[in-house]
């Protein structure tokens, strides 16, 4: 069966299914609304499964190639050169690490040579950093991380980690090659990821120490001191409330119909850039005034809700009438006939523009400063807890069993709370626009010739 937008569009929200198409393609749509498309193919008798995109991101029709692409790059034989123990040098980049399929750890850790201590029982030959490397990952990571951040690790182990000590015994690697190691990665430019990379060997040797496979010191346990410093940049947010009004006021006039209420939502719910994009019709409840974002969508294990203002119920209606039959809440109006949401840089360039209308430098406020300021904000007007502050905005609760519990802690406050925080920013929007009216300003007739034009 071939699978098509119609077919796609037509599936019953908040259900899961996987719909076929041709050559061992299929899209999986989880309950959530994410849609993935995975490519199946038998590989040394054995089925395997690869990720190779996301619907609407990647469309039918580039699913079909990349999976022909996919089956092709399989017959040359690249995964089963990839398996090899372990000729990781085959792999040059990360983005063909991504790309490839993580390996099974736990079926190399059982397929290990076994051999017999004086007592008679037997005990795995594991020597080098790979042999530990694998068991690692099948012990500790898949059973409790994510397939997506088990293959970012295995991405930076084939990249850094492995081509250079991948081969050698425990008890030949010294902390002077490890650091030799990590900065390489510093010298990309990749202060970050060098950091990653330390930790991973760090906590390999670790386990390994546990495990009783070598009894030396850590080599990597002391490097951290050694490695490169980032100066912190914080995200841009204005201080002024002033200047905030005046961008609110800017921003209800802005030229695009999605952008100019997606501002204005952002502002008014402090969420993040990548939450507001993706933001889906099944998520809003008109009924309980709620946006409730998935687990899968925010930097925590749980789900987040947020309560809607009178003020953004307005903005979710007007939205609703245009968009309310597909997906997704913010379209794209550069693919038309797609259900697909504006691109990551849209909401930014559209405040630059609004910042640069009310002249204030470009790089002064990002989507993600909304946060700051609704943090200052209600952190100073003394009316809200702390912890209710918190839980609003989403900061990420350590103990995962809690988290799964506190998403929805202090409902009646926050309710309160983004009532109030919405009344305080049409307060400071209403400001402006009034001294604008007043004194006839540029914002005044530039405005007036925009409500004319939308």
């Amino acid at each position: 069966m071939h699978l098509t937008e119609e077919i796609i569009n037509n599936h019953p929200q908040g259900t899961r299914k996987k719909y076929s198409d041709e050559g061992g393609l299929y899209l999986d749509i989880k309950p959530s609304g994410t849609a993935t498309w995975t490519f199946r193919k038998m590989v040394n008798g054995t089925r395997e499964i690869f990720v190779i995109g996301h619907y609407p991101q990647m469309s039918i029709e580039e699913a079909r190639k990349k999976a022909v692409l996919e089956s092709e790059r399989l017959k040359r034989n690249s995964i089963e050169a990839s398996r090899k123990e372990p000729e990781v040098n085959d792999v040059r980049n990360e983005e063909n690490v991504r790309g490839a399929k993580i390996e099974n750890f736990t079926k190399r850790a059982e397929s290990e040579p076994k051999k017999k201590d004086k007592g008679g029982s037997t005990y795995k030959a594991i020597r080098t950093f790979y042999d530990v490397y694998c068991e690692y990952m099948s012990l500790k990571m898949e059973p409790v991380c994510s397939k997506t951040y088990c293959k970012n690790v295995h991405a930076r182990a084939v990249t850094y980690l492995l081509p250079a000590i991948g081969k050698m015994r425990l008890e030949d690697i010294t902390p002077k090659m490890i650091l030799e190691t990590v900065r390489k990665v510093e010298a990309q430019g990749k202060l970050d990821t060098s950091k990653r990379v330390l930790g991973l060997a760090r906590e390999i040797f670790n386990f390994a120490r546990s495990c009783c496979y070598f009894q030396g010191a850590n080599p990597a346990s002391d490097l951290s001191g050694a490695l490169a410093s980032r100066s912190v940049k914080h995200m841009s947010s204005l201080e002024n409330l002033d200047d905030i009004g005046r961008l609110l006021y800017a921003a209800s006039n802005y030229g695009s119909f999605f952008l100019r209420h997606a501002i204005k939502i952002q502002a008014h719910t402090f969420v993040r850039s990548s939450e507001l994009r993706f933001a889906q019709w099944s998520e809003i409840n008109f009924a309980k005034a709620e946006w409730k974002i998935p687990a899968e969508r925010m930097k925590m294990p749980s789900p987040h809700i947020v309560p809607l203002s009178r003020q953004v119920l307005s903005e979710f209606r007007v939205l609703r009438d245009i968009t309310g039959e597909t997906r997704h809440v913010f379209r794209s109006t550069m693919k038309p006939h797609e259900d697909s949401p504006f691109s990551e840089a849209a909401v930014l360039v559209a405040l630059k523009s609004c910042l640069k209308t009310i002249g204030l430098p470009e790089d002064s406020m990002v989507g993600h400063g909304w946060r700051s300021v609704a943090s200052t904000v209600l952190n100073e007007s003394n009316l809200f807890r702390p912890d209710v502050i918190e839980r609003q905005l989403a900061h990420l609760e350590r103990n995962k069993t809690r988290a799964s519990y506190n998403y929805a802690h202090y409902i009646p406050e926050r309710e309160a709370m983004m009532q109030w925080y919405s009344d305080f920013l049409d307060d400071l929007e209403e400001k402006q626009r009034s001294i604008s009216i007043s004194n006839k300003d540029m914002l005044y007739y530039l405005f007036a010739q925009r409500r004319k034009e939308m």
